[in-house]
């Protein structure tokens, strides 16, 4: 029985060596959504601090297409007016074009104006994080991408996409008196209407 209380938690105890099923752990999972509205513990309250405070870096591959980096603007919304932003690097290899740009905000609208004739054959859309420890919080990085493409076909004139993400923490409660440890992820969603 010690051997299988000492096999927690999850995220750190190695394989089991007193049963036939060498991933069994001693573990208790629930979930639950948290609203807003509702105030935070301190400690809960450090892990949304982590991820309120995480820079990202919004990536946008045009694909299959000829266009050069020069005929694009970058614009985000600043209140009712929108400023134009660089980028902080560019590619163009292989007919895709990348662009990495710096968000000053997690809550923002970025819109591209592409100032060519020439087509694109496909977009992916990506956000990145870096990661960051301290002492019982684990910021976790992330680098996801979501591409948008029709058969057959080339991307509308506009194509509006909305990404939004989610804050997911995992709390690891301590068997003993001591402090829960905390880890942190974003979860993305897009929403897109190809057909417009």
């Amino acid at each position: 029985m010690l051997m299988y209380y000492k096999q927690y938690p999850i995220e750190t105890s190695s394989d089991s060596s007193f049963a036939c099923d060498l991933s069994l752990r001693n573990a208790r999972f629930k979930t639950n959504v948290q609203s807003l509205s509702v105030p935070h513990s301190h400690a809960e309250q450090e892990m949304f601090d982590l991820m309120s405070n995480q820079e990202f870096i919004l990536n946008v591959d045009f694909v299959n297409t000829l266009i050069n980096c020069d005929a694009i603007s970058i614009q985000m919304q600043l209140g009712k007016t929108w400023s134009t932003i660089r980028w902080l690097t560019y590619q163009n290899k292989n007919s895709i074009l990348s662009l990495s740009i710096p968000l000053p905000y997690q809550h923002i609208s970025v819109q591209s104006l592409l100032e060519d004739i020439r087509t694109i054959g496909a977009l992916r859309i990506g956000l990145a994080g870096d990661g960051q420890e301290s002492e019982n919080f684990t910021l976790r990085e992330f680098n996801f991408h979501q591409s948008f493409s029709k058969n057959g076909q080339i991307l509308a004139q506009t194509l509006p996409i909305a990404l939004s993400i989610t804050k997911v923490i995992n709390e690891t409660e301590p068997l003993a008196d001591e402090e829960s440890d905390f880890g942190g992820i974003f979860i993305p969603t897009f929403a897109v209407d190809l057909n417009s």
